[in-house]
């Protein structure tokens, strides 16, 4: 709130004044550390350490799990709850969310493009951020009737993960009070959603290796199998089941 309403931030610790600031041109971390006795920048060192860390987890991480580490790393920078959605097809499915109220990962685990998906889907279909300032306004409508107001959601801002091949989903972050995001943490989920987009390309790439390398040793299966000993007739069963094996097919 004051930082809504002031043009300018006098801090006075131990009866001294210990800052004058203007406060578009100052984080509220940097003036909760001059009241603390702390370092100005220790805000910034914080949040590259963490980005350090989660850089180094990262890779030895299992791929499964890497849109979750993201996402810890990037709710603990901002204290607040988020979540990421997927593209698949024409819809957004939710891949991974922190501190989402049941009411609302239930209702967001799948959404379409544009308007009916809300600012998800808002977000996806125009490629570029979206700041819902009063979130009770901004996600009303089906499918989210009454959901702000259970989820005690008063803003929301959406930002795309955007990878070489284009969009690859929508990192969101719910704030319980209204008003737009400071300016350096719309650019803070940029950057994380940049980590999201390499672990999003680095999972498909190894789905595809992963496919590829079934098919090779399925070919190779079967053609040891019809080149060997074994005669035509039981040759030919083993090499369809090989085959169906590859192909992860029931029959």
């Amino acid at each position: 709130q004051m930082f809504r309403l002031a043009n300018r931030i006098v801090v006075l610790r131990h009866g001294r004044v210990v800052a004058d600031v203007n406060p578009s041109a100052v984080h509220p971390d940097d003036v909760v550390a001059l009241l603390s006795g702390q370092q100005v920048d220790s805000s910034a060192r914080r949040q590259l350490t963490r980005l350090h860390g989660l850089a180094d987890r990262l890779v030895s991480a299992d791929p499964s799990s890497s849109l979750s580490l993201i996402l810890s790393a990037l709710g603990a920078a901002l204290g607040t709850g988020l979540c990421i959605h997927l593209r698949a097809q024409n819809a957004l499915i939710c891949a991974a969310s922190l501190g989402l109220p049941p009411v609302l990962q239930s209702a967001w685990s799948r959404l379409p493009y544009g308007p009916a998906g809300g600012p998800v889907g808002l977000a996806a279909a125009a490629e570029k951020p979206l700041v819902e300032e009063n979130g009770r306004t901004g996600l009303a409508g089906a499918p989210f009737d009454g959901l702000a107001r259970a989820a005690e959601v008063r803003s929301s801002w959406s930002v795309p993960v955007m990878g070489p091949g284009g969009h690859l989903g929508v990192i969101t972050v719910f704030g319980q009070a209204p008003g737009s995001p400071q300016r350096d943490q719309l650019d803070l989920v940029n950057l994380y959603a940049g980590y999201a987009a390499s672990a999003i390309e680095r999972d498909r790439l190894l789905e595809e290796v992963t496919a590829r390398n079934r098919v090779l040793e399925t070919i190779r299966e079967m053609l040891e199998t019809l080149a060997g000993p074994i005669p035509v007739a039981e040759a030919l069963g083993l090499a369809l089941q090989s085959l169906r094996q590859g192909l992860q097919a029931d029959e």
